[in-house]
């Protein structure tokens, strides 16, 4: 998935429908109108119902929210080349995230405790505690679930950080240099299917005909791409894709050759 969202810049032509039912619900507790969000497409005045009955039962079913210090503010953390938008920055160095679902786990606490998103919204904001806000798609039910930030968790985010960009430039450079790109990115499969259904490059990689085909280029093409190489990065010389902007164009160019 991250060759063909970060190098090849492709995006699925029309984003799965839970996508755009959060998007929805997150700008209505934002504060736009349900006018303005009709607005944005056929797509957004579809799931707009079901959005408006979330937002309901979470406002005035939910546990009271505090007010906010800011939203939907994007901050830098400073030892990792991240951004983060938590969705609420609240008092006390609390932030917000808010979820929707339509399954329920045992595992939730454990799972949003080890979260990197999750971890990453703290660290940007130095917050020390997040609450994951999560209203249930099932019967409107809120469950809050408390999230505390501890230096264990910090580094095991940069360390994943860390490792990740060590691969990428291992795998880029090979990309650069040879051919069969498919064999130096491989199918990931273990992800291709997943708690919350497919990946969204599923058809990409497994069909054939069309479907393979409904994917268009994203307007910010490879987004980490010049944040992390040296023209653009701010962070040091450990933490770049050691490759131009101009390398990785040649890369993408040589995938779309290769058929991939």
């Amino acid at each position: 998935m991250w060759f063909l969202k970060y190098v090849m810049g492709l995006n699925p032509a029309a984003p799965q429908r839970y996508l755009i039912l959060g998007t929805a619900y997150h700008a209505l507790l934002e504060g736009k109108s349900p006018g303005e969000i009709a607005r944005w497409g056929a797509d957004f005045a579809e799931v707009l119902p079901e959005a408006t009955e979330l937002f309901k039962a979470r406002t005035e079913k939910g546990p009271p929210l505090p007010k906010a210090t800011a939203i939907e503010k994007e901050l830098r953390i400073s030892s990792i080349p991240m951004t983060s938008k938590p969705d609420r920055e609240e008092p006390n160095r609390v932030v917000r995230d808010f979820k929707t679902t339509s399954v329920r786990s045992k595992d939730d606490d454990a799972f949003w405790s080890v979260n990197g998103e999750i971890i990453g919204e703290m660290l940007a904001a130095d917050a020390t505690t997040c609450i994951v806000d999560i209203v249930n798609k099932n019967d409107g039910k809120t469950t809050q679930l408390e999230v505390t930030q501890s230096p264990e968790k910090i580094r095991a985010l940069e360390e994943l950080v860390e490792d990740l960009i060590e691969e990428l430039n291992v795998r880029l450079h090979r990309a650069r240099k040879m051919g069969g790109l498919s064999a130096i990115f491989p199918k990931r499969m273990t992800s291709c299917v997943g708690k919350y259904g497919r990946c969204h490059y599923y058809d990409r990689c497994w069909s054939g005909g069309a479907a393979r085909l409904l994917y268009k280029k994203s307007p910010n093409n490879g987004r980490w791409i010049p944040m992390l190489t040296p023209e653009g990065s701010a962070y040091g010389a450990d933490m770049q894709v050691t490759l131009t902007p101009e390398d990785i164009k040649a890369i993408a160019m040589k995938a779309i050759a290769e058929g991939l």
